[in-house]
């Protein structure tokens, strides 16, 4: 089954036919994203351009009214993500310059963490480990790493000199990668692990940057200068499409059913803007699928046992 959200605030789940089964109702404008929670298969979470969260579990008496609602942010929220530990906790990051962290267990739709970013923050996920950090993309291309115990000042990378559109972070057997998506038309693949153990932001030549940082009871100042991807994080980038990079899925498996491309091969999507679904692809070994507004899906092998 499919889930999409669409332009009149409904989401809809299809057969894989793509026969409507139901829909729900959740926002006042257009839905930007949809995240299902890792742990608890039959909740999900949407935004929209309407400023709202909503929560649905189709296992509700009314599993066609959400069970969770808040007035998220001022304006569009971009991007939204499960804890891939928790069911009752998520992010969102929008236009307004702010990231929120919400416990869906919690009444009267006041979040639990308050980052300000300082500009609009366009993409959103989750670090893993016994205390995961939220990874946000911004819109001048830097990559933010917010701890939630707030011991530390951000950590601030630039792996983009364009918008950051998506972020994806997949456990792999030689540990977690973060691969980002740019509105500059390339992707990087990131040490994840290295990128939320270092102790403070680096430029290209190795040398620190400093940031400020408020705690307390407002929320928690993110402000940066600017920075360059050091290059012990960066393994792998990818400059194959020639328009905004929209979204990205790691598949991994060691079967082969057919159907699968060769390295680098593209095929024509449909319309511009298209997101890939690991759901609907073949699964063969590990690569990574981008898709783009230049109407293309790539399919991309990545080792990163060296850099390429």
């Amino acid at each position: 089954q499919i889930l999409a959200g669409r332009d009149d605030g409904n989401l809809i789940l299809y057969s894989q036919s793509l026969d409507e089964i139901r829909k729900f109702s959740a926002h006042d404008d257009i839905v930007s994203s949809i995240s299902t929670s890792p742990i608890n298969y039959s909740q999900f979470a949407s935004v929209g351009w309407d400023g709202c969260l909503c929560v649905f579990d189709w296992r509700a008496v009314d599993s066609n009214a959400p069970i969770y609602t808040a007035e998220a942010h001022f304006g569009i929220i971009y991007d939204i993500m499960y804890n891939p530990d928790r069911c009752d906790q998520i992010a969102t990051v929008g236009k307004d310059g702010f990231a929120r962290i919400w416990d869906t267990r919690q009444t009267g739709g006041e979040c639990s963490h308050l980052f300000e970013i300082g500009q609009a923050a366009t993409a959103v996920s989750w670090s893993s480990g016994p205390a995961p950090n939220v990874l946000v993309g911004r819109e001048d291309g830097q990559l933010q790493v917010l701890d939630l115990r707030q011991t530390r000042s951000p950590l601030l990378l630039t792996p983009h000199k364009g918008s950051i559109r998506r972020l994806c972070v997949s456990e792999h057997k030689e540990g977690a990668r973060l691969v980002c998506t740019s509105e500059d038309t390339t992707v990087t693949a990131l040490d994840c692990a290295s990128v939320t153990s270092s102790p403070y932001p680096l430029n290209f030549d190795g040398t620190s940057q400093t940031h400020s940082s408020s705690q307390g009871h407002g929320p928690t100042s993110c402000a940066s200068s600017e920075t360059s991807l050091a290059p012990r994080h960066e393994m792998y980038r990818l400059s194959g499409h020639t328009d905004y990079v929209t979204d990205a899925v790691w598949i991994s498996g060691t079967s082969s059913s057919g159907g699968c491309r060769g390295e680098d091969d593209e095929a024509e999507g449909e319309a511009e803007g298209v997101r890939v679904d690991a759901a609907l692809v073949p699964i063969c070994e590990d690569f990574l699928l981008t898709c783009s507004w230049d109407k293309t899906v790539m399919k991309h092998q990545v080792s990163f046992n060296t850099k390429e």
